[in-house]
């Protein structure tokens, strides 16, 4: 059965996108696909008449309640990175994860994933020098990585 959404704002998240909106939906957590799969439907569907009503959101502002709620959510893989970059420099990046300054040059990153493809690319997206302490796995993910990378920008 589609579903109608009647979004007022998306926030990407960890992968997935979080949509909320006014009438039977207040907050809903998809993938991409997922999201754009129920808009293509809701392009279609015809409204039955039946009313929904309205819930109040469950917090004041609905994307610092998903912030927040995304931050409590346990993860398959804890990295713990050292960026040689101020923490005042990577502030801004909030899909970083937590940065807390080790000195006025140097930072710790702690961010986290279920998916080590995207946390990995997350951290190679970073353009300061950086060495991940862990998971094994991200470490071994980066390494395929760059290898990968690597043969493509070889020259003959």
């Amino acid at each position: 059965m589609p579903v109608a959404i009647a979004r007022r704002r998306s926030i990407s998240s960890g992968g997935s996108w979080t949509s909320y909106g006014a009438g039977n939906i207040a907050i809903r957590i998809a993938s991409q696909s997922r999201l754009s799969s129920l808009v293509r439907s809701s392009q279609r569907c015809s409204s039955s008449g039946v009313r929904f009503k309205e819930r109040a959101l469950p917090a004041k502002d609905a994307a610092e309640y998903v912030s927040q709620s995304l931050q409590s959510y346990t993860a398959r893989y804890e990295a713990r990175v050292t960026v040689h970059a101020p923490a005042s420099e990577l502030a801004g990046r909030r899909w970083l994860g937590d940065v807390t300054a080790l000195d006025e040059h140097r930072s710790e990153v702690r961010t986290s994933d279920d998916n080590l493809d995207w946390l990995a690319m997350r951290i190679a997206m970073l353009t300061a020098p950086y060495e991940v302490h862990e998971p094994p796995e991200l470490i071994e993910r980066l390494r395929a990585i760059a290898t990968g990378i690597e043969g493509a920008i070889a020259t003959p």
